[in-house]
């Protein structure tokens, strides 16, 4: 990986990580990226877009991707089958 792509990675994951692994385009702008720093990061699978504007971690629960992408949040039963909880 080159310097640049690592240094992308180190912003793109702090974004990220200071909101819960989920962000908007915007929150990458204020950070200092542009919009073709985040669209390499899409490209080179640093990040994922769930949704138009959206970005979250590759590793985000599949239940949380799911509700970025039809603009919800993950649920009480959802959220707890994420964290191996047994559900009805």
């Amino acid at each position: 990986m080159s310097l640049a792509a690592a240094h992308l990675q180190l912003v793109a994951h702090e974004v990220l990580a200071a909101h819960d692994g989920v962000a908007h385009l915007q929150r990458f702008l204020e950070a200092g990226l542009s919009r073709n720093d985040v669209a390499r990061a899409l490209h080179l699978g640093i990040v994922q877009r769930p949704r138009i504007g959206w970005y979250c971690l590759p590793t985000l629960p599949s239940g949380a991707v799911r509700a970025i992408r039809v603009g919800g949040v993950l649920g009480c039963v959802s959220g707890a089958a994420e964290h191996g909880i047994v559900t009805p």
